[in-house]
């Protein structure tokens, strides 16, 4: 088994040429934030290391024009509040309600 270096602590460590998605996108739930604070386009890269880095999250697309961030993850593994979460410990934030009451769609 090869391990990738250089990961951030949180990070799930996959075997080279494994893929997230193979076997686990029949269960994925996808859903979408609303994002504030994502003052430049550089912010989207953060943001998505963030959500990335959370177990569960298969997928994690931030959208600077829109003010959003698209994510599909496992509902076994992680929860919309712990996105929420994430989301905010990337420096921005996102208008879940305390009791983390979804606000958007989710994602199409």
């Amino acid at each position: 088994m090869v391990i990738v270096p250089l990961l951030p602590p949180s990070a799930e460590v996959f075997r080279i040429g494994e893929n997230k998605l193979s076997s686990t996108k029949s269960n994925a739930v996808p859903i979408t934030f609303k994002v504030m604070g994502m003052s430049c386009i550089d912010c989207t890269p953060l943001i998505t290391d963030y959500l990335s880095a959370q177990p569960g999250v298969l997928e994690a697309a931030a959208d600077y024009e829109g003010g959003k961030v698209m994510v599909t993850y496992q509902p076994e593994r992680t929860s919309p509040e712990d996105l929420a979460r994430a989301i905010i410990a990337s420096g921005t934030s996102t208008d879940w309600k305390h009791e983390f009451n979804p606000i958007l769609e989710p994602a199409s």
